[in-house]
């Protein structure tokens, strides 16, 4: 999208109308653990007057949107065990535990019975949704059909309520934390046999809200689930990320031109949303610029199914995107 808009200055005047500094960060589905040393070395190159930072997504196809929070995450690998090597689930099933099922147990406890985050405690830190945010959010077009074909639900799959049962799933998304098995390993489906496996492993992931502390979750989800654990079994829980949740403020001279030049780009005005994911470097970032607006824009829709089996862009928004930055550029170089 930024190539492309640069690309075409290039091209056709010879030059870009403001100065633009490009960063492609490659670790940040790993946590950005090398970001704090890259920025601390490289600060002076990096300074600018404001960020664009392209990892989020439109609210719908054909609709743009200025992304203004991201959910945080705390992500940890829990490995159980029992026994030192697999055994027979017929000479020694009874009296020997079974570890898979241990895990099970426990990872069953993360969530209550609709689908909530159910850690003890861990809903003490959560800002409640204000009825700000509510108006806001109910401003956007939002329909239930559609949003549960955009999540590719099957016909019979409930959508797990928000707490108390009163906010949207744009609120759940934006503003409520959540919890998801990753992964879960034990045996293979190829390699499964007769036996009682010696451990069981899965990764785990917990987004969290303003105002909940990575490390805090960390500390009540591990005492809640070594507290609990079945039979004597062996826990190990190793963190795997913790980021914090961000927010901004869409205001200002930068935020004004960014949406002026999307409904230049699309020819419809774009909206503010949330995102339910997670950009560990976003706060570091601006915060190393001297906290300068952070302009997050995408190329991603609902259907794009990031993360999943044959992600997609739109190529109508790829087209419409690339024209915003060319408007963008030039605003800003004014």
């Amino acid at each position: 999208m930024h190539t492309a808009a640069i690309a075409s200055y290039l091209e056709s005047v010879g030059k870009l109308p403001v100065n633009v500094k490009l960063i492609i960060e490659g670790e940040e589905e790993c946590g950005s653990s090398h970001l704090p040393q890259f920025l601390e070395k490289y600060k002076s190159k990096l300074m600018a007057d404001a960020m664009v930072l392209t990892d989020t997504q439109n609210y719908d196809e054909g609709l743009p949107a200025l992304t203004v929070s991201l959910r945080g995450l705390v992500a940890f690998e829990i490995t159980v065990r029992a026994h030192q090597h697999s055994m027979h689930s017929g000479m020694w099933g009874g009296p020997v535990p079974d570890p898979v099922m241990a895990l099970a147990k426990m990872l069953s406890t993360l969530a209550d019975t609709q689908g909530r985050l159910a850690v003890p405690g861990i809903w003490d830190e959560v800002r409640p949704v204000t009825a700000k945010e509510q108006a806001a959010m109910g401003e956007l077009p939002f329909d239930l059909m559609e949003f549960r074909r955009q999540a590719a639900l099957l016909p019979h799959t409930h959508l797990n309520p928000g707490r108390d049962g009163v906010v949207s799933p744009l609120a759940q998304m934006w503003r409520e934390p959540s919890v998801a098995i990753n992964a879960i390993q034990a045996s293979s489906r190829k390699g499964a046999a007769n036996i009682i496996c010696d451990s069981a492993w899965a990764k785990v992931g917990i987004r969290i809200v303003p105002d909940m502390d990575p490390a805090r979750t960390l500390r009540l989800v591990t005492e809640h689930l070594g507290r609990i654990a079945p039979w004597g079994v062996e826990v190990t829980i190793e963190a795997d990320a913790g980021t914090r949740a961000w927010g901004t403020i869409a205001s200002g001279k930068t935020f004004e031109l960014a949406m002026t030049a999307l409904e230049k780009g699309y020819g419809r005005k774009p909206v503010l949303m949330g995102c339910g994911g997670t950009i560990p470097f976003v706060e570091p970032l601006s915060n190393a610029l001297g906290g300068v607006p952070a302009i997050l824009i995408g190329v991603e829709d609902p259907f794009t199914n990031a993360h999943s089996e044959n992600e997609s862009m739109h190529l109508a928004d790829f087209d419409k995107a690339i024209k915003s930055m060319i408007h963008f550029y030039a605003a800003l170089g004014g």
